[in-house]
């Protein structure tokens, strides 16, 4: 599904990076910034639709109509997200809580939903203080799906990595983040934009119904005035080199320092019993390459995928781990003084029973029979 989404995903992306090209080359004698129609970078897209195609009847209400729609249904599914799984995980698990009636669940998760929103509304507060609200949202997302990008990879890549060690650099990479995240808005750093001029602004570059505020021709004034200014900048100390760094690194940073904490401490807590987990879960080059490398050869419990029948590749029937190298099998934790445990067995039964009953219905639909 991930992979589907892509070519969307880039069509979507190159459709931004086409919007502001055209938006650039329109505005590049006549920058509505320093002219004093716009305040912020943000506004530039809506001045654009509202100069440039104000002509079209009932576009700018369409426009309008879309943008608050977009950001009202990301609002609703996320809030009543956000609600249900602060139930479902965190509260349902309170006793005094887990025993309410459906009805009184629907009224908490809506109370949740409320408290969320509060919360919510008060972000967007602060993100107004920013200097862009497109630049908050990314600094906040590079900073999130960093340490989550780092524990697949770590589980994928990585053959001695255990619950342990993915859990400690997940952690560790958020508390990082947030850090790096929280300093950049301390540090001023000007962002560097392209060059833009009002050389080229006349009476007639923009709509005749779009008005500035008086404060902005002032303002435009002193832009368009050449005064050598110069500013003795001073250096910049180690934190803040550190918060200086562009937020688009974010997310390589959380992933890199997952990766290396979770390996670090996966190392520390290795136990080849507990740890070991099915083959197929790690990436084929990953396991070759593991092969190569020197020392104690990592262990792997079999399969339990269905598929598997009584032959003794089944892991509920086998019952044992194996090892990558020479494949010597020890004692699986389903096995209980040698004999396999009965809930075990029992739910293998049940599955073999499923995938034989599914089988005869494919068998009879193939063969064009009335179910």
């Amino acid at each position: 599904t991930m992979m589907a989404n892509m070519p969307v995903i880039t069509v979507l992306f190159s459709l931004s990076w086409v919007v502001g090209m055209v938006i650039y080359a329109c505005y590049v004698d006549c920058d509505p910034l320093k002219a004093g129609y716009i305040s912020k970078f943000d506004e530039i897209v809506p001045f654009y639709v509202e100069d440039r195609l104000s002509y079209l009847p009932g576009l700018l209400g369409l426009i309008m109509a879309t943008l608050f729609n977009g950001a009202l249904t990301l609002a609703v599914s996320n809030l009543n997200s956000l609600a249900t799984v602060t139930f479902e995980d965190f509260l349902s698990q309170i006793p005094a809580l887990s025993n309410l009636k459906d009805r009184q669940q629907l009224q908490l998760i809506k109370l949740l939903c409320v408290i969320y929103g509060i919360l919510i509304i008060g972000a967007s507060f602060l993100v107004g203080m920013l200097s862009g609200v497109i630049e908050s949202s990314m600094l906040m997302t590079s900073a999130t799906s960093g340490p989550l990008l780092g524990v697949f990879l770590l589980a994928m890549l990585v053959p001695c990595a255990n619950w342990k060690g993915a859990a400690t650099g997940m952690i560790v990479s958020h508390l990082t983040s947030m850090w790096l995240t929280f300093g950049h808005l301390t540090v001023t750093d000007e962002t560097k934009a392209l060059d833009l001029s009002i050389e080229g602004c006349m009476n007639d570059t923009f709509s005749s119904h779009l008005t500035r505020p008086p404060a902005a021709m002032y303002t435009a004034a002193v832009a368009n005035t050449s005064m050598p200014i110069i500013l003795e900048s001073e250096p910049k100390t180690g934190l803040e080199f550190l918060y200086s760094i562009t937020y688009m690194y974010y997310a390589l940073i959380g992933s890199m320092m997952t990766v290396f904490v979770g390996i670090i401490v996966s190392l520390l807590t290795a136990n080849p019993k507990e740890d070991a987990y099915e083959e197929h879960l790690l990436h084929p080059l990953a396991l070759k390459l593991s092969k190569a490398f020197p020392g104690k050869p990592r262990l792997f419990a079999e399969s339990r995928r269905l598929g598997n029948e009584h032959d003794g590749t089944n892991p509920a029937f086998s019952a044992s781990m194996t090892s990558v190298e020479n494949g010597d099998k020890i004692s699986s934790p389903m096995e209980i003084n040698g004999k396999l445990a009965q809930g075990s067995i029992d739910y293998i039964k049940k599955l073999n029973a499923l995938k034989n009953a599914s089988l005869e219905v494919t068998t009879e639909v193939d063969k064009g029979t009335r179910l």
